[in-house]
């Protein structure tokens, strides 16, 4: 008996295999005298025994797949974005901006980044010292000129002579043309402003770097940071935020001690209420206060 189901499950194999398939004379001979038919042998009732039939399915199964032997199923692929994904997809992290990038975006990007020009940011140092009366002196490194210190000591030496020979001379034109080709010279500043209770606040710019610029670096130590105030250059004069002027335009290189100065509305409303403004300048910068030396 177990033979005569052995030839039965090598015949329906033979048929499910289709044209091309090779079976011994011997089994092709039995099983066709076993079953004569070509149905499906899952649902052909004319099987003799529905324990061959479990048995197919059974093997079937084993094989990965529940369809009949010989049949190739390939799963389909999930769609991208898919709530089953275990991972969205593969991405990269931009070595130069940080950016988080898919695959397709990571050529184009790293090569966009590494086009696009890199400039360090200027440390502004700021720093806070006492009053002093040494406030307007500056000793500045050969940094912040655009020539060596040689150069601006012999720069120095060949203008006060020209001066010498030329004041009787020279137009009011001429002095302002000189006075800006010397200001071209710089290319960093120092500026200090001093403050109502007699302290400095200090911090470094590009020469090229525009007013307004100063005047939120001030801000940022206020701890009023909301109250207006005023800026004021040597002789009184006043910068406005809202000019865009340069400190080289405004002869505030390569160095420069200006004077704060709360809005003078705002002052008079503040004394009328009896009131005094705050600490001008924030703790964690009075923590840090230095002497001026």
């Amino acid at each position: 008996m177990k033979k005569f189901f052995q030839e039965i499950k090598s015949d329906i194999k033979f048929k499910s295999a289709g044209p091309g398939q090779k079976l011994t004379e011997s089994v092709g001979c039995v099983t066709g005298l076993a079953l004569g038919t070509e149905q499906d042998p899952y649902t052909d009732p004319s099987l003799p025994l529905p324990a061959v039939r479990k048995e197919l399915r059974a093997e079937a199964t084993v094989s990965g797949s529940p369809e009949a032997p010989g049949t190739n199923m390939v799963p389909e692929p999930k769609e991208e974005g898919s709530t089953h994904l275990a991972v969205p997809g593969v991405y990269f992290i931009c070595p130069l901006t940080g950016a988080l990038l898919r695959k397709d975006q990571r050529d184009s990007h790293v090569k966009e980044a590494i086009a696009s020009p890199l400039r360090a940011t200027l440390a502004r140092q700021r720093r806070v010292f006492r009053p002093s009366p040494l406030a307007s002196q500056f000793d500045l490194p050969a940094d912040f000129f655009g020539l060596t210190a040689e150069e601006v000591k012999r720069e120095q030496r060949l203008r006060s002579e020209a001066v010498e020979r030329l004041s009787m001379l020279r137009t009011k034109a001429m002095r302002e043309k000189e006075e800006q080709r010397e200001m071209r010279k710089y290319t960093y500043t120092l500026l200090r402003v001093r403050l109502p209770d007699g302290c400095l606040l200090q911090g470094t710019f590009y020469a090229r770097e525009r007013v307004a610029v100063l005047y939120s670096f001030v801000r940022e130590a206020l701890q009023s940071d909301w109250l207006p105030f005023e800026l004021l250059a040597s002789g009184g004069q006043k910068l406005s935020e809202d000019e865009n002027l340069a400190f080289n335009e405004c002869g505030l290189v390569p160095s420069a001690l200006l004077t704060f100065s709360w809005d003078a509305a705002v002052l008079e409303d503040i004394k009328a209420a009896g009131a005094e403004p705050e600490s001008i300048l924030k703790p964690e910068l009075l923590s840090a206060i230095e002497k001026l030396s």
